[in-house]
């Protein structure tokens, strides 16, 4: 197969995908709801891993899960799934400034990267720097943006 015809079907099936998720707000919001609940318990679960002083393979899967997680933030907001369709705790704000919210989810997800990269590293107090950093990220959006309360790093 020529590259830009592979190159077109990927876009296309891209394209397509985009379109389904926008097409069922509920399915929408709750696939936003898992990954925001999944990155909430991560931290969570390293914050205590850090406090014991032992960083170690579960924390650093779930500091990659995260760091992953990051860049699928904006498209879990695709138009259509706002408080004028559906029941969510994301703000208008979101889609009035989507380029704003776009840019914040692009530093969250190099905190995450800095943050998965000291949890690898196996040092609690420099995960435990990171995790502030990484918090901090997450803090601003949801203040600017809705969502969950703000996470407070014990």
């Amino acid at each position: 197969m020529k590259p830009w015809i592979a190159l077109s079907s990927l876009l296309v099936s891209f394209a397509v995908a985009a379109t389904v998720i926008a097409a069922d707000p509920a399915a929408t919001v709750k696939a936003r709801k898992d990954l925001m609940g999944t990155n909430s318990d991560s931290i969570k679960m390293i914050m205590a891993a850090v406090k014991s002083g032992k960083v170690g393979a579960k924390e650093i899967a779930a500091a990659a899960t995260i760091h992953a997680n990051a860049s699928k933030i904006p498209g879990l907001f695709p138009s259509g799934t706002g408080r004028e369709v559906i029941k969510t705790r994301a703000k208008d704000e979101i889609w009035k400034n989507f380029a704003q919210f776009e840019s914040r989810a692009g530093n969250l997800s190099k905190v995450a990267a800095a943050f998965e990269a000291a949890a690898k590293s196996g040092n609690a107090g420099a995960t435990s720097d990171a995790m502030r950093t990484l918090v901090g990220a997450c803090n601003a959006c949801h203040k600017q943006f809705g969502g969950r309360s703000q996470i407070k790093v014990k």
